[in-house]
């Protein structure tokens, strides 16, 4: 083949200088620079792992921590807890953001609550909607979680409720509208 190639295509076919496979050592030898684009992806990476594990924020200064960091990717600069925190925040107001753009495009949603004490006797409601999307999914969302220092009467848990949906702008789409307009 390498002989047809010469003689019927000689300027497609490379020479052996050409050719030449670089070394693995012209890869190797040359440490990897942490640019900007690499670090802003590291950060959001760490950001999203302390938000899915629940770490405290706090985590990011920890000495075994920096001390992984340094020999995974040693110019990376690991952020401080001030800078995680704008970036977690930053991440609650986008994902709320795309939740409630999320619930502006559905007609209906059911609400679900639980109540309970936490082991220093402080009393706490989470409020969670459900809903089918534009895809026919089953999604749920946590609304809130708020400590109720007040007893966990009808009255406070309706105000509560009715709060959590106004807020979130689904108070009319509530599936059992009669129990929401008792409340109300």
């Amino acid at each position: 083949m390498r002989s047809h190639l010469s003689a019927k295509h000689a300027k497609e076919v490379p020479t052996e200088k050409d050719a030449a496979q670089p070394a693995i050592t012209n890869f190797t030898s040359r440490p990897r620079r942490c640019d900007d684009r690499r670090a802003g992806d590291i950060t959001a990476l760490i950001t999203n792992m302390i938000v899915k594990d629940m770490l405290p924020i706090s985590f990011v200064e920890g000495g075994g921590f920096l001390e992984f960091m340094a020999s995974l990717e040693p110019d990376y600069r690991v952020p401080g807890r001030t800078t995680m925190t704008k970036r977690i925040e930053k991440l609650y107001k986008d994902k709320a953001e795309d939740l409630r753009r999320s619930l502006s495009t559905v007609s209906k949603v059911s609400i679900t609550t639980d109540g309970w004490t936490a082991l220093t006797t402080e009393s706490y409601v989470t409020i969670t909607c459900h809903y089918i999307d534009s895809e026919w999914e089953m999604k749920s969302a946590v609304l809130q979680t708020r400590a109720t220092p007040e007893q966990h009467m009808a009255e406070n848990l309706a105000e509560g409720l009715r709060s959590a949906t106004e807020s979130w702008g689904i108070l009319e789409k509530v599936k059992n509208n009669q129990a929401m307009k008792a409340i109300t």
